[in-house]
């Protein structure tokens, strides 16, 4: 069985208590530090429990950056920015076989080291965010202020 929403339920509780930003930046540390991690494992159930782990924080980021964009942009380009965030969430999922089948073969490090490396770039990108919407309620000007 296939679960989707592993990181779900923890994004509902702190996305609400940190704000958007903080929730992003905190979910993209824990992703990046489940990566890392994977360089410590010892056994097959350890590697297991830190992916599961990782997917999860992933999964969040996914879902708090869903949940921020549209309360961002105004309804003129809403599904604009929404596009382009998926986008840019593709050409992701186009380089991950690359990553995992040729640099993983040649060198393990540098492959985890890819995906680590991306999420501390999130980490700090979330916290330089401009505009934190928490509290805010969805207007259809330029931004939420």
């Amino acid at each position: 069985m296939r679960m989707h929403g592993e990181g779900l339920v923890v994004t509902i509780i702190i996305i609400e208590i940190l704000g958007r930003k903080k929730t992003m930046a905190l979910e993209s540390f824990g992703t990046m530090a489940g990566f890392l991690l994977l360089f410590v494992c010892s056994t097959s159930e350890v590697t297991t429990l830190f992916l599961f782990l990782t997917r999860a924080f992933a999964t969040g980021v996914f879902q708090t950056v869903y949940v921020y964009t549209p309360e961002v942009y105004p309804t003129s380009i809403r599904a604009s920015a929404l596009g382009l965030h998926t986008t840019a969430s593709r050409i992701g999922a186009l380089l991950t076989p690359f990553n995992a089948q040729v640099v993983f073969h040649s060198s393990d490090i540098a492959a985890v080291s890819f995906y680590a490396g991306s999420c501390l770039l999130l980490v700090i990108s979330s916290l330089l965010l401009p505009i934190e919407t928490k509290g805010k309620s969805m207007k259809d000007g330029p931004s939420v202020r």
